[in-house]
């Protein structure tokens, strides 16, 4: 079948649609991927799974920042593996722990998960930039717990950046 102009502009139209989307939840920290919110850090809900104490043993290494072409994700994974037994001692506000068996943030790194879940993105990026200043990982799981990762701005990581 040959294409068509409406074809070819309908394609165009679902293409805009889809990466319009994909901008929105860019900017929507908090909400679920079905687009339900999420209930307040900070609030009186359950706080999700965590670690109280550094892994026993080396963990295995996230998913490489390599495989994803968007910047958040690359910056995101490349962030939660280098400060990944921080990062195993926190809960996830997406509650993933509830829906795929997560025991901590760091699970969401051993997948795709956090790639399409902002939350997980940007609780991951929290705990390396707090980490670099040198707080413990106790507090800032009190930090977490406070909601204190939703003031990040996700644009401020839609370009790379160097992780050391």
């Amino acid at each position: 079948m040959p294409w068509r102009p409406t074809t070819i502009s309908l394609a165009c139209f679902f293409m805009i649609v889809i990466a319009a989307a994909t901008v929105a939840s860019f900017a929507q920290p908090g909400i679920r991927q079905n687009g339900a919110p999420l209930p307040k850090a900070g609030s009186s809900a359950p706080i999700p799974a965590h670690h109280t104490a550094p892994p026993h043993s080396p963990l295995p290494d996230p998913v490489s920042p390599d495989h994803y072409t968007d910047p958040i994700s690359r910056n995101s994974y490349a962030m939660a593996g280098k400060v990944r037994n921080v990062v195993y001692q926190q809960p996830c506000y997406c509650y993933c722990d509830r829906n795929e068996g997560h025991h901590s943030l760091y699970d969401c790194f051993l997948s795709d998960h956090a790639s399409v879940c902002n939350t997980c993105r940007m609780e991951g990026i929290f705990v390396y930039e707090q980490t670099r200043k040198g707080e413990s990982a106790a507090q800032i799981r009190k930090e977490i717990i406070a909601g204190d990762w939703r003031e990040l701005n996700p644009q401020d990581y839609m370009k790379p950046k160097e992780i050391n």
